[in-house]
């Protein structure tokens, strides 16, 4: 007969040890996948823009146009759901802090195949960025240094997507 450890080998044992495995597999193979998933992906826009080229379509009578050489800085966001032009622009869900700093929060439906998109708004200009983030996230906070304003908003420091 054949034993394990010193005990007699029966088939109800080799069954038994495989389920154990089974179940082991099941629980640990998913493991790192959720932490990966849980991990934040942190996103931020370029602080300021280079030089912009403005012009008016047209000056009105008695006038003439000038330019100011003045700093771009980034002012606010916008999050989309889509892609820019389908303008499906999302207000956050609520607006709180974190130590010294403001927070708004955007709840979002992690099953959405539609990408999440940023979208960096700059004081002085009509001019912005935007790009693709991706997929799948539950949760954006955008956080802001209230100690810094930019064409009256707090400063925007970055915005942490799980």
């Amino acid at each position: 007969m054949n034993s394990v450890r010193g005990a007699e080998y029966t088939p109800k044992m080799h069954f038994s040890h495989g389920l154990r495995l089974l179940c082991l597999l099941v629980i640990a193979l998913p493991l790192p996948l959720a932490l990966a998933q849980t991990a934040p992906k942190e996103f931020r826009c370029p602080e300021k823009l280079p030089a912009v080229e403005q012009q008016l379509a047209s000056t009105p009578p008695g006038w003439q146009t000038g330019k100011q050489t003045i700093p771009l800085w980034l002012a606010t966001i916008t999050l989309f759901d889509g892609p820019i032009p389908e303008n499906v622009a999302l207000a956050p869900d609520g607006r709180g802090t974190a130590g010294a700093k403001v927070t708004d929060v955007w709840k979002l439906d992690a099953t959405s195949h539609r990408s999440l998109w940023l979208q960096c708004n700059y004081a002085n200009t009509t001019i912005t960025l935007a790009k693709p983030l991706g997929t799948g996230f539950r949760e954006c906070t955008a956080i802001y240094d209230p100690q810094i304003r930019v064409a009256g908003q707090p400063s925007m420091e970055l915005l942490r997507c799980r």
